[in-house]
């Protein structure tokens, strides 16, 4: 699977004219999504849980980005420790594979 652009989703993520947090409100059977301030954001007709998704990911997609960079430091952190371990302990195992000429 490819990796997600994280630079792209946090550039859509930023783009959104109103900031957070928004808060899906019900009234009449009608779904809108509302910032902090009571500004509609979103219409979202008879469809409440499309709402309560779309005023979570204002919070959410951000955090999501964070966290996903983090992770990957990390991931390639261990990858280099890793890395630098295998060469050590190959350097003395008999059975690690040898260069062919």
């Amino acid at each position: 699977a490819a990796m997600i652009d994280l630079d792209a989703a946090e550039k859509l993520a930023n783009a959104a004219t109103q900031p957070g947090p928004w808060v899906s409100v019900v009234q009449d059977g009608n779904a809108t999504v509302v910032d902090a301030h009571g500004m509609w954001v979103a219409d979202c007709g008879a469809a409440p849980a499309d709402a309560a998704f779309i005023a979570a990911s204002r919070q959410l997609v951000p955090a999501l980005i964070a966290e996903v960079r983090q992770l990957r430091a990390k991931l390639a952190d261990a990858h280099e420790q890793l890395d630098a371990c295998c060469e050590r302990c190959l350097d003395k195992c008999p059975h690690a594979p040898t260069e062919q000429p």
